[in-house]
């Protein structure tokens, strides 16, 4: 008895072969697809090209881990983002954290970043990850206009708001006036920090 291969197989053995060979720009436009989350547990599991392509800190200057509402320990879902932030070595452009931020994971999102770009972290991460925030005290804040207009967009239910001591936030007429339309309660960056 004689048994032969399909012809089929050896064609697509040869085929997947090319594709391993293709250019790190493009699997890193085709990994980008995946969620964080899947690119963080799944995907570097695939190949060795995948793990290299994935250890690039290009590859991490967005985390998106929106959705993960399906996971049953936030503590991992914290752990897998960390990972995403250490990965991006200092260049974290934008995070999106929602359901599971805390604190501390902030405040670890904002140490990782390098300096010229933490001014705003904290302000873009808090935008982005807390949108039914309605009270935030941001004293003594490095942020920037940037910043207060990222947290005014994404903090559409904000009610009370203080910057006291945020030297860095420079009011001028048309941001002061959003501000005292959106906001009941607003302690600005000049007032006093008498009380705390």
């Amino acid at each position: 008895m004689i048994i032969r291969k399909p012809k089929g197989r050896v064609a697509n053995k040869r085929k997947y072969e090319s594709l391993l060979d293709l250019p790190d720009d493009l699997w890193e436009n085709i990994l980008m697809r995946l969620a964080a989350i899947e690119r963080l547990t799944i995907a570097q599991q695939v190949c060795t090209t995948w793990r290299r392509v994935l250890k690039e800190p290009t590859m991490w200057h967005v985390i998106d881990m929106s959705d993960v509402r399906g996971l049953p320990d936030s503590k991992v879902v914290q752990h897998v983002c960390r990972e995403g932030v250490d990965r991006s070595q200092g260049e974290l452009v934008d995070i999106r954290i929602d359901f599971f931020a805390t604190k501390e994971l902030l405040v670890y999102v904002a140490n990782s970043v390098k300096p010229g770009n933490q001014r705003n972290v904290e302000a873009l991460a808090i935008s982005k990850s807390l949108p039914a925030l309605s009270h935030l005290h941001l004293i003594r804040n490095s942020m920037t206009n940037i910043g207060l207009e990222a947290i005014l967009d994404g903090c559409p239910n904000l009610e009370s708001l203080d910057l006291r001591g945020c030297f860095n936030v420079s009011l001028d007429k048309i941001l002061s006036s959003r501000i005292s339309k959106q906001i009941k309660d607003v302690k600005y960056p000049r007032d006093s920090l008498a009380g705390l």
